[in-house]
């Protein structure tokens, strides 16, 4: 839960990218971006946020599993537009 309200909180002051800088290897804050973007069906920056912490983690299976998640319903998204 705190990663949460810390991705409400740098989202909403625009402090995503110095978070980014100052913590590159935290998969937490990555994860917890991701989500937030999910809940607002943001499927583009959810997708980059989810992407970036499993460029850090790769074998961590919730990683795996969210960003499987989010490419299906990216690619739904996408589709309804067609």
């Amino acid at each position: 839960m705190a990663n949460i309200a810390f991705a409400k909180g740098l989202k909403e002051e625009g402090k995503v990218q110095k978070a980014s800088a100052d913590a590159p290897r935290h998969v937490s804050n990555y994860m917890a971006l991701c989500t937030e973007y999910e809940k607002e069906g943001n499927w583009e920056e959810a997708k980059k946020f989810c992407e970036q912490a499993h460029e850090v983690d790769s074998t961590a299976p919730i990683v795996a599993d969210l960003l499987f998640f989010i490419l299906s319903m990216a690619a739904m998204s996408m589709s309804r537009l067609d």
